[in-house]
């Protein structure tokens, strides 16, 4: 049984704070294309993609694999953008605010693992 992913608030939560990591590597040194700013981007766009595939499948086996790689790219995500501020390729505000948008999706993974279990 699948359902419409697009619906799901966490999904959307998602989708944006993988479109804030594309807009804030866009500035990132041109030698990162293919370390950091690739890693970044494949991290974030990997928690919205697991959301949308466990969506299609639905079963809590499937549910809990999926939401566990989202919860293992959600941290990927927040080690890339510390090292990103220790390389100052962001300013303090900009690692602040993405890391805080990766730290609320970490709890809303939880909270939405406990409610469909």
């Amino acid at each position: 049984m699948s359902h419409d992913f697009k619906k799901l608030r966490i999904w959307e939560w998602a989708m944006t704070a993988c479109k804030n990591i594309y807009i804030v590597t866009r500035n990132f040194p041109k030698e990162e294309v293919f370390g950091i700013t690739s890693q970044l981007r494949r991290a974030a766009s990997s928690v919205a993609a697991n959301i949308a595939e466990w969506s299609a499948r639905w079963t809590k086996k499937d549910f809990s694999h999926f939401i566990s790689i989202a919860h293992g790219s959600v941290n990927e995500v927040q080690t890339f953008l510390i090292l990103a501020k220790d390389l100052e390729y962001l300013t303090d505000q900009e690692s602040s605010c993405l890391l805080d948008e990766y730290y609320k999706l970490a709890n809303m993974l939880a909270l939405f693992q406990k409610t469909l279990h």
